[in-house]
């Protein structure tokens, strides 16, 4: 079986390059959008792609979907997905300076369900995600934080 047969999700690893300190109220680093669900563990953007869509498409709809955020206020890092677990396809997008002074993002209900899976969203770095993410998401974190810093993307 390939790896596009196992996976059955995808989203968007959001982030905004503040090391150059270019929006002071926040950390001077890299940060990670990260949603905060009901367990007060941090998300991402992300779900099930539905029959007929690509993974690309998936992660964009999702990441709306959740976030708010629409294709414009990032830019896609590359048209490739990295595989993560069993079952997730994950793009990386840089987000826009004008989304995070704007404060374009704002959780959104789910809508089939109507539910509404997260409570917020925080930027934060990796020293301060790692602790309250789940297992499954830590190497995706990490994975990204060394790409980021590795490729000066």
């Amino acid at each position: 079986m390939s790896v596009e047969e196992n996976v059955t999700g995808a989203g968007i690893m959001c982030y905004y390059d503040n090391r150059n300190n270019s929006i002071d109220d926040l950390e001077n680093d890299i940060l990670f959008l990260c949603l905060i669900d009901y367990s007060n563990l941090y998300d991402i953007p992300k779900g099930t792609v539905d029959p007929g869509e690509t993974f690309l498409n998936c992660a964009i709809r999702e990441t709306y979907e959740e976030s708010g955020l629409e294709y414009t206020d990032f830019v896609l890092i590359s048209n490739d997905y990295d595989h993560f677990g069993d079952s997730m396809a994950i793009f990386l997008g840089e987000l826009r300076t004008k989304v995070l002074l704007n404060k374009s993002i704002f959780i959104k209900p789910n809508p089939k369900t109507k539910i509404i899976e997260h409570k917020g969203f925080k930027f934060l770095s990796l020293k301060n995600i790692i602790d309250k993410t789940p297992d499954y998401l830590k190497e995706v974190f990490v994975y990204y934080d060394n790409f980021i810093r590795e490729e000066n993307v």
